[in-house]
């Protein structure tokens, strides 16, 4: 059983992952002809993501951690 919160918990992550990236994507649209308040044109934003492991399970050779969780937004450039 706790196999299969566990799925659920990455099937999660990765769609949390997603929705990020669409919704930058969205703003890049949007604002693609668009300049800031000092006269610059628009920048498009690139999100990166961070891996999440838990450094001791990873010592004793267990890998990632267990249950999943957000993937961390490194920076959106």
């Amino acid at each position: 059983m706790n196999d299969l919160f566990r799925a659920f918990n990455i099937s999660a992550s990765g769609m949390y992952a997603q929705r990020v990236r669409m919704n930058v994507v969205a703003s890049n649209l949007a604002n693609y002809e668009s300049y800031r308040a000092n006269g610059e044109p628009f920048r498009k934003l690139e999100v990166v993501f961070q891996a999440l492991e838990d450094p001791k399970k990873s010592l004793q050779g267990r890998g990632a951690r267990k249950g999943g969780g957000n993937p961390r937004i490194q920076r959106a450039l």
